[in-house]
């Protein structure tokens, strides 16, 4: 029986507060049409904090367990993978859909069942980020095949190449979002072992790292215009907020386990 780290079960839950915190601002935020130029602009940049850092973390989260996935044979890691995010991604869209074309009078962007019907080629609302694990999944997959135990590797070379140049690629299907968050789903796979040692975080380390997020986010946000240099400056406001996450993870941990 795998023994569970309680440190990543903490570590989701932060992600997960994140994800619903940080959609509730979207919302606030579109229906508001606030931006850095408006009234209540704080509540604009707070969005703008939390998105320039909780799905980078999700994703790397996603990729702790990449290696030991496909230790299991490739049917079956296939089958099991298609099972836990192809099968709930229609499942949870139709029904999103569904509830929002009912209460379509009500709702900021107006997604129904027309755009249900297009979620196999167009992900679907906040799903795309199952839409998207499960390609980077299945792009693991096939490079197994023929690189095996370099795989890793060289999906990583490939990554960071992919991020470099994603502002400069098309825009099309998942092609920007593939660029962008590939990086972080590789990066996971290499984290998982230095989380698994012992380990602690004093309070000085914490306050520290809040200190690192809060001034490198200064900088993200004092930068929100410049595509380019905002694109570049989000790995390090990811690392940074992955690595916050991960440290009040492991604070935590030995207070309530």
């Amino acid at each position: 029986m795998n023994k569970r780290i309680d440190t990543i079960d903490i570590l989701k839950g932060i992600t997960i507060i994140l994800v619903v915190f940080g959609h509730a601002v979207q919302g606030i935020v579109d229906s508001n049409n606030l931006s850095l130029n408006t009234d209540f602009s704080s509540i604009y940049i707070t969005k703008k904090v939390i998105y320039g850092f909780h799905m980078p973390v999700f994703f790397i989260v996603s990729g702790f367990f990449l290696t030991k996935w496909l230790k299991k044979d490739k049917p079956t890691a296939l089958k099991k993978k298609t099972k836990r995010l192809v099968y709930p991604y229609f499942v949870w869209s139709f029904i999103t859909a569904l509830f929002m074309q009912i209460a379509s009078k009500f709702t900021n962007n107006g997604l129904g069942l027309i755009d249900f019907v297009k979620s196999p080629v167009i992900p679907f609302s906040q799903y795309w980020f199952l839409y998207l694990l499960f390609f980077f999944h299945l792009v693991y997959f096939v490079v197994d095949i023929f690189f095996n135990k370099k795989s890793l590797n060289v999906l990583f070379c490939i990554s960071i190449g992919l991020f470099c140049i994603g502002p400069f690629l098309p825009d099309v299907w998942v092609m920007s979002n593939f660029t962008k968050y590939f990086i972080f789903f590789m990066l996971g796979s290499y984290v998982l072992p230095y989380i698994q040692k012992e380990k602690k975080v004093g309070v000085t380390a914490l306050l520290g790292m809040i200190l690192l997020f809060i001034v490198v986010n200064y900088l993200y946000v004092s930068v929100l215009e410049m595509k380019y240099v905002r694109y570049y400056l989000f790995f390090i406001t990811s690392i940074v907020g992955f690595i916050l996450s991960l440290s009040l993870s492991i604070y935590i941990s030995p207070k309530i386990f």
